[in-house]
């Protein structure tokens, strides 16, 4: 879910019912590949990595390690003037995981809060 990754390693915070995990550095690297299908309907193959850090906590010579990941797949309507998106997507890496657990299994993506749909308006980025 938006805003429940990091900083770092950090588990979610549940205290609060609307997630913020927030830090003082962000890393988001966004692929996506965008499909005509029919009429003004499009599809959409993605893939997402990164994280935030808090400054202080930030060390770079192993930051790579608390790199969230997902991927997923979407719908996009697409009106010229307006884009609606529903999209589905699995995590791959969870950092705030044990660490001999960081990396789910395609068993894993559908269980738990291991996917998600987002509905949107617009594109992405």
């Amino acid at each position: 879910q938006a805003r429940t990754l990091g900083p770092g390693f950090s588990k979610p915070d549940e205290g609060f019912i609307i997630p913020s995990q927030t830090g003082d550095i962000k890393l988001e690297f966004d692929l996506e590949l965008r499909f005509r299908m029919f009429w003004k309907f499009e599809g959409a193959l993605f893939a997402e990595t990164g994280n935030v850090w808090l400054m202080n906590d930030f060390k770079f010579k192993d930051f790579y390690k608390s790199l969230g990941c997902d991927w997923g797949a979407g719908l996009r309507l697409n009106l010229d003037f307006l884009v609606l998106r529903l999209d589905l997507g699995m995590k791959i890496h969870d950092p705030a995981r044990d660490p001999d657990s960081r990396w789910l299994e395609p068993s894993q993506w559908f269980a738990g809060n291991g996917c998600s749909f987002h509905f949107g308006v617009g594109y992405p980025f």
